[in-house]
């Protein structure tokens, strides 16, 4: 399912930079439980969502579905 494996590739760059739920959504305006849930698979982003979190953690959206 594309949506858990978006959502482990979420986690891990999320932890790659050391950031935290809370941080992450502070920077990136989205909230810290949407997140989560994308996280976990359980929730469907939009494309601009995506898009957002993707520049946020400084990948095109391109490069954040590498590896999905």
């Amino acid at each position: 399912m594309i949506e858990v494996r978006l959502g482990l590739r979420l986690h891990k760059l999320r932890g790659d930079r050391d950031w935290s739920l809370i941080r992450l959504a502070e920077i990136s305006g989205v909230d810290r439980r949407t997140i989560a849930r994308y996280e976990r698979g359980v929730k469907h982003p939009s494309l601009d969502t995506l898009d957002a979190l993707a520049a946020h953690l400084g990948l095109t959206l391109a490069e954040l579905f590498t590896g999905v």
